[in-house]
């Protein structure tokens, strides 16, 4: 803990990534530009529209963070990389598109072009995925409609000349090593509400895909809001599903599967990882394991409407058994303003929200044993926090309010959270 103010506003100030509207952060429509490219490649970019239908646009995946619309990638393991784009022919019959160029003797040939399997690239991975030492492409399609399964598709490049090895619908896709053999997999999760819902699990193996295992799941789900893949438990592999179902009044909770034996298992059940809003399974703590969020009551409140009442989010980690482990407890903002990451493990039932507090003026923050203020949150109109905001600093500026905290005796982080969960409309935001 830092027992000096200053430094605990440098502190703070260093580890502030707010929600929303901060008064440092430009609009972010301005900060919308073009990435910036040099001569050689705006010379291949210019290379490449002359060989593809004119007018048609280079477009990027859909759910991908590369902004790149050229994606340099060695597809045959010669050293030397190749470049793939997608485009689109709106008008045409077949509107989207993909090509392959390589580099010989020092100039750009295209080598192949091939048909996409839908109207929107979703997806678009680089990954090897057949095991063989080479990158392969594994692409996502849909028809751009969310109640049609999009189209997964797993090519190969070798000797110029481009292969389908896997083609399957899908919702979701994870590519990990789920049985722990050394060797990549890619698990798909395909959902069409109350008529399917499935997980398979592929491996290639002697020229082609195989399958592991495959999971029926819960064919009432709804969607899967979001899934991850990685470590669920110290030196064990898996999958979470976040997934909402119900009708409009809602039912969140997440599945765990893991694989034992080749076999797709299921870890933990519905009762054990309910919540009552949409919360995003992480890794909350750095430790490369993902947790599990739930929906807690702060102590005194269990009496309260659920409107009023000032949520934690609790995340735990399976025990690689039958339950699960508490790791960390946060306050998150009904509104997806701000959250608060700084409750100490060893304060999970012994910190909560003084029953005077209201989620949308004032927040107290008090240790159960003593009552000791640990920390406060205001909400100031533009008018107040002009006259007198003496000994509050900013934590955001939201539409009609500004926000602002303060901390005591404890390191207090605000931190811009992955994926915001909400009480209202379904957010999705990526942290920086």
């Amino acid at each position: 803990m830092y027992k000096s103010s200053l430094i605990r506003a440098c502190t703070a100030c260093l580890a502030l990534f707010i929600l929303g509207g901060c008064s440092f952060i430009s609009d972010p429509v301005s900060l919308m530009k073009n990435p910036e490219i040099s001569a050689e490649n705006e010379t291949l970019r210019t290379f490449i529209t002359l060989q593809i239908p004119k007018g048609a646009p280079l477009i990027r995946a859909r759910d991908n963070d590369n902004t790149s619309l050229i994606r340099f990638v060695d597809l045959n393991n010669d050293g030397k990389k190749e470049v793939v784009v997608f485009y689109e022919t709106p008008d045409q019959a077949v509107q989207l598109h993909g090509s392959i160029f390589e580099n010989e003797d020092g100039k750009w040939v295209q080598k192949v072009t091939f048909d996409g399997e839908g109207k929107v690239l979703e997806s678009l991975r680089f990954i090897d995925i057949t095991n063989d030492g080479s990158i392969d492409i594994v692409a996502g399609f849909s028809r751009g409609d969310e109640e049609l399964q999009s189209g997964l598709v797993v090519y190969t490049y070798h000797d110029g000349q481009l292969e389908k090895e896997l083609e399957a619908p899908y919702s979701h896709f994870v590519m990990d090593d789920l049985n722990e053999d050394g060797l990549n997999d890619l698990t798909v999760v395909s959902l069409k509400r109350n008529e399917l819902a499935r997980m398979t699990t592929y491996q290639y193996e002697d020229g082609g895909f195989i399958e592991l295992d495959k999971l029926e799941l819960d064919k009432s789900v709804n969607n899967y809001y979001n899934v991850v893949a990685g470590n669920v438990a110290k030196d064990k592999k898996g999958i979470i599903l976040d997934a909402a179902s119900g009708s409009s009044s809602g039912y969140w909770y997440s599945e765990m599967i893991v694989m034992i034996d080749n076999k797709l298992t299921p870890v933990l059940n519905d009762d054990q990882t309910y919540k009552d809003i949409q919360i995003y399974s992480e890794d909350v703590n750095s430790d490369g394991i993902y947790e599990i969020g739930i929906l807690e009551t702060p102590k005194g409140w269990e009496h309260f409407s659920f409107d009023e009442i000032p949520w934690f989010n609790s995340y735990y980690q399976w025990d690689g058994k039958e339950g699960m482990t508490f790791v960390r407890q946060q306050y998150h903002d009904y509104k997806n303003r701000f959250f608060l990451n700084f409750f100490p493990p060893e304060w999970h039932n012994n910190v909560t929200i003084d029953t005077k507090s209201n989620k949308d003026e004032y927040l107290r923050f008090v240790m159960v044993d003593t009552n000791k203020t640990v920390a406060e949150i205001k909400f100031f109109s533009q008018q107040e926090w002009d006259k007198n905001h003496g000994g509050w600093d900013l934590l955001v500026r939201a539409s009609d309010k500004i926000i602002a905290y303060k901390s005591y005796d404890v390191n207090l982080e605000l931190n811009k959270n992955k994926k915001v969960e909400s009480d209202v409309a379904p957010i999705e935001r990526k942290g920086n």
